[in-house]
């Protein structure tokens, strides 16, 4: 009895390894994409538990970047604009200098000193929070 096509793919996709066809170029094409379709299977899986496990990094994400958004928008126009925005390229190249070169002292004194800068913002821009918050 002679295998067709879609028994070859079957037989393969279930371990085979030595098949016995009569039309090679059909059953070669068949069989790989057979193989196409079992990869892109254990890719979707993949990414799927992807989503599953990771689904948390990507609402943080997106909620910094809405939050980051509507700050910038707060301030847009503000004497405090270019004030802050230096800050922020200040602070992120210094936290991203430390983290590269794995400078550990560095590190300590920007996360020390992020609790008090948070303070200092207010501080620093309470003329330009208070119109507003008044409005």
């Amino acid at each position: 009895m002679r295998p067709t096509i879609a028994l070859t793919s079957l037989l393969r996709e279930r371990g085979a390894q030595v098949l016995r066809v009569h039309d090679v170029k059909a059953n070669v094409d068949a069989l790989r994409t057979t193989e196409a379709l079992a990869r892109s299977r254990a890719m979707i899986q993949q990414l799927i538990q992807l989503w599953v496990d990771k689904w948390r990094s990507l609402f943080e994400i997106i909620l910094l970047s809405v939050v980051i958004y509507y700050g910038y928008l707060y301030f847009r126009g503000t004497r405090g604009a270019k004030v802050l925005t230096g800050l922020a390229i200040v602070f992120l190249t210094l936290t991203l200098i430390s983290q590269l070169l794995n400078l550990v002292v560095i590190s300590w004194i920007i996360r020390s000193f992020s609790v008090f800068l948070a303070v200092a913002l207010v501080v620093i821009f309470q003329p330009e929070l208070a119109p507003r918050a008044w409005r």
